[in-house]
């Protein structure tokens, strides 16, 4: 396998620097969160509510076949 490490420099930097500001918009979104709602449970209830929603889509689809557990 030959590696172009010059000419993937730029697209290294730029998956680093979009990697960070997702992050940084994920952690100000939290905090957010946190300060305009009920502390950590309204944190916890809005996890609760995703995961929730997820587990729930993957049951009703494996009952019509659509995924295999």
């Amino acid at each position: 396998m030959v590696v172009n490490t010059p000419g993937n420099t730029a697209s290294l930097i730029s998956m680093a620097v979009t990697d960070i500001v997702l992050l940084l918009i994920m952690l100000g979104g939290l905090l957010r969160l946190r300060f305009h709602s009920s502390g950590t449970f309204g944190l916890a209830r809005l996890v609760l509510k995703q995961v929730w929603w997820l587990f729930s889509v993957v049951v009703i689809m494996s009952v019509y076949g659509c995924v295999f557990l």
